[in-house]
C-alpha cells in the first residue's frame, strides 16, 4: 500500500510539472464555469436549488453528517475554453488531491491520522443552442489511504437533464441522476462498520415553468431511490451492520407561485409534499420489541421573497412550516417552523460573499435508552468569503454551524467549524488549491465507555482537521 501511495505522489508531481510548462502559451479569456452538478441551475425555470419549491430539490446526501460539509473537491474554479463537439461544449477536467486527516474515524479519543490521495476526473457535455437545452455529466472520486486502506472508496455519478422551450416564457424540464457514494465516518448512522457504508442513488425529476406578465408558476416533482449496502463489524454479537432496511423511495412534489412587484423584487408562495416509503416493512431493528414501520408523509408551506440586482446581489429568503407524519405510532411526528435563505453578494470587484441557511427533516436509525428516533431536524447556516488578491491568486474562508435535534429521543448534536484556503491559477489549464478545515461535534448523548473496533459509537464528540493540496487540470482546445 505504501508503494502505491508513493507512486501516486510521483504522478501528481509529474503532472504538475507538465501543466506548469504551459505557462508560455498565449493566455485566453476564461469562460464561465459550467454547473458543478452538470445542471441547468443558472437558467430561469430550471433551478435545482434557489427558487425551487422546498421538497422538490435534491435532498441532503444521506451519507453526509448533519453539517452538510462541502469537500474542497466540490469547488468549481473558472475553466478554460471548452472543446466544440458539433453544437455541444465539452468540458473535461482532472483533479488530484493529497489529503492529511487528523481523525479518520471521527472518534473522541485514540485518534487515527492518515494521508490519502484522491483522483477526480469529470466531464461536462452541454448544449450550445439558442433554444432548448440538453446536458450530460459524469465524474468520479477515487480515494486511497496510505495505511487505513479499509477506508478506500470509489464514488461516481452520472446525470443528464434537458429543457424544452415552448415560448420565451414557458418551458418544461427534466432529468435523471445515478450515483454510488459512501457515508462519511462523521455520520451517526455509518460509524461502526469495518468499511464505509456504500449506497446507490437513482433519481428522476421533471417540472414546468410559465410566466404570465408579473405572475409566474412552477410545478415540479422528483422520485428518488436509495439502496444501502450491509457492512461487516468486529463485534461477535453484531457481526453485520444491517443497512438493507434503510432502502427507500422518496417522492417529492410541489408548486411555487410568484408575483414580480418590480423587475428586481418578487414575492412567492411555495407548497410541497414529501413522502417516504421503505422497501422493507417493518425494518430489522430488534431493540425495544421489534421492527418499525418508517413510512411517512410530509408537507411544506412557505412564503418568501427574492431580490436580484444583476452582478451585485442575488438573495432569497422564506419562512413557513415543516411537518412529517410517521406511520408507526412509536415514532414521533415532526411539526416545526421552517425557514431558509440564500444570498450571493459581490461586495466588490474582487470580493464575493455568500450566506446559506436551511432547515430540513432527515431520516436516521439512531436510538438511545430503549427509545428510537424517527428523524432529526437539521438547522444549518454557513458563511463563505472569497477575495482575489491578484489576478492569479484567490483566498477564501468559511464558517458554519449546525444543530441536529433528534425527534423521539433526548439528544442534540451541535456541529461547528470552518476552513481557510488559497487558489493559485498558473494558467488557463491549471490551478493549485491549498486548504485547511476544522470541524467538531458536541453531543448531548452520553459518551460510551468502550474500546477497540466499536469505540466510534453514535453520539461521540470529535474534533477533526484536514489539509488538502489539490491540482486541477482543465483541458481546452
Amino acid at each position: 500500500m505504501r508503494n502505491g501511495f508513493k507512486s501516486r505522489l510521483v504522478l501528481i508531481a509529474a503532472a504538475a510539472i507538465v501543466a506548469g510548462g504551459a505557462i508560455a502559451q498565449e493566455e485566453q479569456p476564461e469562460s464561465v464555469a459550467p454547473p458543478k452538478g452538470g445542471g441547468l441551475s443558472t437558467r430561469e425555470g430550471t433551478e435545482t436549488t434557489i427558487g425551487k419549491p422546498p421538497g422538490t430539490e435534491a435532498p441532503a446526501e444521506p451519507g453526509a453528517a448533519p453539517v452538510r460539509r462541502t469537500q474542497p473537491a466540490q469547488r468549481s474554479p473558472e475553466r478554460a475554453a471548452p472543446y466544440q463537439a458539433g453544437s455541444f461544449l465539452l468540458y473535461p477536467e482532472l483533479g488530484m488531491a493529497l489529503m492529511y486527516d487528523s481523525n479518520v474515524f471521527a472518534t473522541n479519543d485514540a485518534h487515527v491520522s492518515d494521508w490519502a490521495t484522491t483522483m477526480s476526473p469529470a466531464l461536462w457535455l452541454q448544449s450550445n443552442w439558442d433554444q432548448h437545452a440538453l446536458n450530460f455529466y459524469g465524474a468520479a472520486d477515487l480515494t486511497y489511504y496510505r495505511d487505513e486502506d479499509n477506508e478506500n472508496t470509489q464514488d461516481w455519478r452520472l446525470s443528464t437533464e434537458g429543457r424544452y422551450d415552448f415560448t420565451r416564457d414557458a418551458n418544461a424540464y427534466g432529468g435523471a441522476w445515478w450515483s454510488r457514494d459512501h457515508e462519511d465516518r462523521e455520520s451517526p448512522d455509518g460509524r461502526n462498520g469495518l468499511f464505509p457504508t456504500l449506497y446507490y442513488t437513482f433519481a428522476g425529476y421533471g417540472g414546468y415553468f410559465q410566466q404570465f406578465h408579473e405572475f409566474s408558476v412552477r410545478v415540479g416533482g422528483r422520485a428518488e431511490h436509495l439502496t444501502f449496502q450491509n457492512v461487516a463489524t468486529a463485534s461477535p454479537g453484531f457481526p453485520v451492520l444491517i443497512n438493507d432496511d434503510r432502502d427507500r423511495w422518496r417522492y417529492t412534489g410541489g408548486a411555487r407561485f410568484g408575483y414580480e412587484f418590480t423587475p428586481r423584487f418578487e414575492g412567492f408562495v411555495q407548497l410541497a409534499v414529501d413522502n417516504r416509503r421503505y422497501d422493507r416493512k417493518p425494518d430489522d431493528f430488534v431493540v425495544t420489541g421489534g421492527g418499525f414501520f418508517r413510512d411517512s408523509d410530509g408537507e411544506r408551506a412557505y412564503v418568501g421573497a427574492r431580490f436580484n440586482v444583476p452582478r451585485v446581489v442575488k438573495a432569497e429568503a422564506y419562512v413557513g412550516y415543516l411537518h412529517q407524519d410517521y406511520e408507526d405510532s412509536r415514532l414521533d411526528d415532526v411539526s416545526k417552523p421552517g425557514f431558509g435563505a440564500n444570498i450571493l453578494w459581490n461586495a466588490g470587484d474582487k470580493t464575493r460573499v455568500s450566506f446559506y441557511l436551511d432547515r430540513t427533516i432527515e431520516e436516521t436509525t439512531v436510538f438511545r435508552s430503549g427509545f428510537v428516533a424517527s428523524s432529526y431536524v437539521n438547522t444549518f447556516g454557513g458563511l463563505t468569503v472569497s477575495h482575489r488578491l491578484i489576478d492569479k491568486l484567490t483566498v477564501y474562508g468559511n464558517l458554519f454551524a449546525s444543530r441536529a435535534a433528534y425527534q423521539g429521543i433526548v439528544r442534540t448534536d451541535d456541529y461547528a467549524g470552518g476552513a481557510l484556503g488559497a487558489a493559485y491559477r498558473v494558467n488557463k489549464n491549471f490551478l493549485w488549491d491549498l486548504s485547511y478545515s476544522y470541524r467538531q461535534l458536541n453531543s448531548s448523548a452520553p459518551q460510551p465507555i468502550v474500546s477497540g473496533p466499536l469505540r466510534a459509537l453514535p453520539g461521540e464528540d470529535f474534533q477533526r482537521s484536514q489539509v488538502f493540496l489539490r491540482a486541477i487540470f482543465s483541458f481546452a482546445e
